[in-house]
């Protein structure tokens, strides 16, 4: 970790992104001052040997403003200048890349300026796109809601009755989906950081468990075919929750076989992340002592690569599966 905020951004960057980090401060539409272009052509070399913890407060001064005498509070200012540009080029780098998020800055753009026949166009292409898009679900449900709401607002007063009466019951099974997933992602949560065995979490927790839970499999059907997304949350949690730990990771790895083309990468690596979290936390407790099918289990999951872009293990996971791997003598693994 670094000193200056602007550092540790700048060490995040690949070759490509610090690249077109320089595009972008040489474009005189993002930056029109000649310091931050000077400010990145100083900073390069320090990116390309990796010695950032070489660079000071004087070094960027004297490079900048030409001088040996240092102004802290021009070179403060200057640095604080040079860290919101990178801010702001990590922002645009982001959406550049999300197309459907693009579209609907678009669309509201659209709509504040009244140009109708465009904004439905618009948003007739996210719509085509979310069936094909690979978000998350969190943002998959938000934006399907969204949409449904917009349109409403948009066009309930050229409407027949029974085109509202379906667009309100859109909205409202919208709602419900959104509502839905995010309740089974929470539980997710709880179970990836051992937190249902907490006296007061759990007896709030497991009684809304329950409901929740009783309430999809009322609609298992409907679920199962329409809601692959959520079915694969609320079926991680239905087998940790029949303990049937030495089938859960197979049923889960079966299904998301079956629905492949369905699911996105982020989801499926949220529940079979669940799944870990909840086999290291069975065995560590006690209550499961299969260590050699536990290790079995995630040496499955590095072959069909669920965790090729997983950002981050919780430490104690991380060290457990280790310790599992040593204790039935599989070195190379652990």
């Amino acid at each position: 970790m670094y000193k200056y905020k602007f550092l540790n951004m700048l060490d995040s960057l690949s070759d490509k992104e610090f690249k077109t980090l320089g595009k972008f401060i040489n474009s005189p539409y993002f930056n029109e001052s000649k310091h931050m272009a000077g400010f990145y052509e100083f900073i390069k070399k320090y990116y390309h040997n990796h010695t950032f913890d070489m660079v000071t407060t004087e070094l960027i001064s004297s490079y900048i403003f030409k001088t040996k005498k240092f102004n802290s509070v021009r070179t403060r200012k200057l640095i604080s200048d040079f860290n919101n540009l990178i801010e702001n080029f990590l922002v645009h780098y982001s959406l550049d890349k999300d197309i459907i998020g693009k579209k609907a800055y678009l669309t509201n753009q659209l709509k504040n300026k009244e140009l109708v026949k465009f904004y439905n166009n618009e948003i007739d292409e996210i719509k085509e796109l979310m069936n094909n898009s690979q978000w998350d679900s969190k943002n998959y449900y938000y934006t399907k809601l969204k949409l449904v709401d917009e349109e409403f607002l948009m066009k309930k007063f050229d409407m027949q009755t029974d085109k509202k009466i379906s667009t309100v019951k859109n909205l409202v099974d919208s709602a419900d989906q959104l509502y839905i997933f995010i309740r089974l992602y929470i539980f997710h949560l709880l179970v990836q950081n051992n937190l249902m065995g907490e006296s007061k979490i759990s007896e709030y927790g497991l009684d809304t468990f329950e409901k929740l839970m009783g309430n999809i499999e009322n609609n298992i059907d409907k679920f199962e075919s329409k809601q692959p997304r959520i079915y694969l949350c609320y079926l991680t949690l239905k087998l940790i929750k029949l303990n049937s730990l030495d089938k859960v990771y197979q049923e889960i790895e079966n299904y998301i076989e079956k629905n492949r083309v369905l699911l996105n990468t982020k989801d499926v690596e949220y529940s079979v992340y669940t799944i870990v979290s909840h086999i290291v936390n069975e065995i560590t407790t006690g209550k499961y002592e299969k260590i050699n099918i536990a290790v079995r289990v995630f040496k499955r999951i590095d072959e069909k690569g669920f965790f090729n872009n997983i950002r981050e293990i919780n430490h104690f996971t991380f060290i457990q599966i280790i310790i599992f791997a040593l204790h039935i003598k599989d070195i190379e693994y652990a």
